[in-house]
């Protein structure tokens, strides 16, 4: 599961899968079936993602991917100020968590992610190397 706010449909599944697939290839293979897109995509775009890139469910509702079954996990690249919420919301769903860099804008928010992960599913966030 990827959720994220891009400009160009293609850069949606291109960014999900070289994530996944090229900077984590000790994971086992991961199929992304379902993406959360914003409220402001237009039907047609919606579509063009469910064809193209073969998804199974776009939706701009969050809820409808946290209640799948279906789903275990969740890849969170929306923008940064909304990573807290994401993570916490997945979480709460017994949700897997790879969030990307930065998990949270304060301490506060990350210590707190983590006390969530702590007893739950995963957490990762993504970390550069220096």
């Amino acid at each position: 599961m990827y959720i994220t706010e891009t400009d160009k449909p293609e850069n949606t599944s291109i960014h999900a899968i070289k994530s996944l697939n090229d900077f984590y290839p000790d994971i086992p293979r991961v199929e992304i079936t379902s993406i959360l897109v914003s409220e402001r995509k237009p039907k047609s775009e919606i579509e063009y993602l469910k064809n193209r890139f073969g998804f199974k469910v776009v939706t701009s509702k969050i809820q409808d991917l946290l209640e799948d079954s279906n789903i275990d996990a969740f890849y969170i690249a929306t923008p940064n100020n909304h990573h807290f919420n994401h993570v916490k919301l997945a979480l709460k769903y017994n949700k897997h968590v790879l969030c990307e860099k930065p998990m949270g804008l304060s301490i506060e928010e990350t210590s707190e992610m983590l006390e969530c992960a702590s007893n739950k599913s995963n957490l990762i966030s993504n970390y550069v190397k220096s």
